[in-house]
């Protein structure tokens, strides 16, 4: 996959390949390609050659909004919630992904759409318990510590049902003491709900650990793609964040 922005090779060639149940981890230095990847791979960014096939699926041919439906779910590394809303209500506009009843279904509030909003809130509140944010559940989320925020943001994510998630930079923003709580929470969602995670992320520390496979970025172009212990060994691993004389 590749794709420019007027002169700038934001990524030049890259292929990754995720299996199914895997923590893949996606770090390189900044401006290395890691965003454009992922906003290629939720649609927001349409590469200009390549493809991205999720689940058989050609998702290049979908509409970004149809990629959610598809069983495809992203956070993101600047919080995109409804920052006058609670919490629940953001997290419930992840479960209307779900949603099969129609505008005059929903507002004639009629019996089978009743019982499917009661089954979204069932799956919020679930959601919202695995992650902890009961006690906030109804206040305002500008009113969160952001370290909560992204707790809210990712709960939403996953209220989507999905097979993939993408974690764009979630320890961004949150305190070093939390990093443990946030890497077993990583592990709970795959071992314990079967979803499968691309994770990008600066914190290096973080990804080393947690993944099963970790690729590296650099000026576009991917560098490395093996186990974590391999590419910590890396040559040119090491070249991209430490330089050379």
């Amino acid at each position: 996959m590749s794709i420019n922005f007027g002169g700038i090779v934001a990524l030049d060639g890259v292929t990754i390949d995720i299996a199914p149940g895997e923590i893949f981890g996606l770090i390189g230095p900044n401006g290395s390609g890691k965003t454009t990847l992922f906003n290629c791979l939720s649609r927001l960014y349409t590469p200009n050659s390549g493809r991205i096939e999720f689940k058989g699926q050609d998702v290049l041919a979908l509409a970004p909004h149809q990629v959610t439906t598809l069983g495809l779910s992203r956070t993101f590394q600047n919080l995109a919630l409804f920052s006058s809303m609670n919490v629940v209500d953001n997290v419930l506009v992840g479960c209307h992904v779900r949603s099969r009843s129609d505008y005059v279904s929903a507002a004639l509030r009629l019996p089978w759409a009743r019982r499917e909003e009661d089954e979204l809130i069932d799956v919020a509140w679930r959601w919202i318990s695995e992650l902890g944010l009961e006690k906030v559940a109804y206040e305002a989320v500008s009113d969160l510590p952001f370290g909560t925020q992204k707790q809210v943001e990712m709960t939403r994510a996953l209220a989507s049902g999905p097979d993939l998630l993408l974690l764009d930079e979630p320890a961004g923003g949150i305190a070093h003491d939390e990093i443990s709580g946030l890497e077993r929470l990583i592990r709970r969602i795959r071992d314990e709900h079967g979803i499968t995670i691309l994770l990008v992320e600066h914190n290096v520390g973080l990804v080393m650990r947690v993944s099963d496979r970790v690729a590296v970025l650099d000026f576009g172009k991917k560098i490395a793609d093996a186990g974590p212990e391999e590419v910590q060994r890396d040559p040119e691993v090491i070249r991209a964040y430490l330089g050379t004389e």
